[in-house]
């Protein structure tokens, strides 16, 4: 697992194709996904008439990782949380606005969610 950080972007390159199930804008649901991208955003990046996944697939692609599972959070990337124990790692952005779980379809919530990678 390779993690790239970027001004606006935090990208995970798995090494190869993983099954996912998430809430994510881009490749929610079930999917196979080889790359994982939180991208920061501000709430004012995100008016009425802005659609999340459009905006969403923008930056993913600004970020070079245009096919990745995509996170948008409103959550500063300074802040996200990485542990690891027993052969497992886990990556986290925590806020506290998002009632989604994973599996739910995805609904275009505002930013502020909590966004976990294991």
């Amino acid at each position: 697992m390779i993690i790239t950080r970027r001004d606006r972007s935090i990208t995970v390159d798995l090494a190869g194709p993983h099954r996912a199930l998430s809430h994510a804008l881009g490749h929610g649901g079930f999917s196979t996904v080889s790359t994982v991208s939180w991208i920061y955003v501000r709430r004012a990046d995100l008016p009425m008439h802005v659609d999340p996944l459009a905006l969403l697939r923008d930056r993913l692609a600004e970020a070079g990782s245009p096919d990745a599972l995509g996170f948008l959070t409103a959550r500063n990337l300074d802040h996200i949380h990485q542990a690891a124990r027993g052969g497992v790692t886990a990556l986290a952005t925590v806020g506290l606005s998002n009632a989604l779980r994973a599996g739910d379809p995805p609904a275009g919530p505002p930013p502020g969610t909590i966004n976990v990678l294991l």
